[in-house]
């Protein structure tokens, strides 16, 4: 997984969320969804190796290990953390 996330893999998963606005009540459950695989795909570059299907492999994840995924992907998605 890389380390770190460019500003435009940023507005990338901003753009993934057509919804969204400074009023996260108005995030569909869909959009929040589709920017949380599009992070996925961008910031994680294999699994045990395999490069392929990275995002439905981590979906298939025991949820431990998939919450585990995404709460680094969130960490790397975070602007205000950095």
């Amino acid at each position: 997984m890389y380390d770190y996330i460019t500003g435009g893999e940023f507005e990338q998963l901003m753009k993934a969320m057509p919804s969204a606005t400074t009023d996260m009540s108005s995030v569909t459950v869909a959009s929040a969804l589709e920017a949380n695989h599009l992070a996925l795909k961008l910031l994680v570059l294999s699994v045990d190796g395999n490069t392929e299907d990275v995002v439905a492999t981590i979906l298939d994840f025991p949820l431990a290990d998939y919450a585990e995924v995404k709460e680094a992907v969130e960490a790397l998605t975070d602007s205000k953390k950095k």
